[in-house]
């Protein structure tokens, strides 16, 4: 029931927060040639998320009611 543009806004949130490193393949392939363990990877990917949700999250929220999508 969200207009277009609102959408467009949450999909911006979702896409740039995969919580594991396969969710996105360009991690997989720079983790492959750069030689960096799976474990690293996925504590960045995890701790990238927690900042996203804490962070930009609310910052996402207060961008919605500021241009009156909420």
């Amino acid at each position: 029931g969200f207009p277009l543009l609102s959408v467009i806004m949450i999909q911006v949130l979702g896409y740039s927060t995969p919580l594991l490193p396969y969710q996105a393949s360009p991690i997989v392939v720079a983790m492959a040639l750069g030689k960096v363990p799976a474990r690293a990877g996925m504590l960045l990917c995890i701790a990238l998320a927690a900042a996203t949700y804490l962070i930009l999250l609310p910052l996402d929220y207060a961008w919605f009611t500021v241009l009156g999508k909420l």
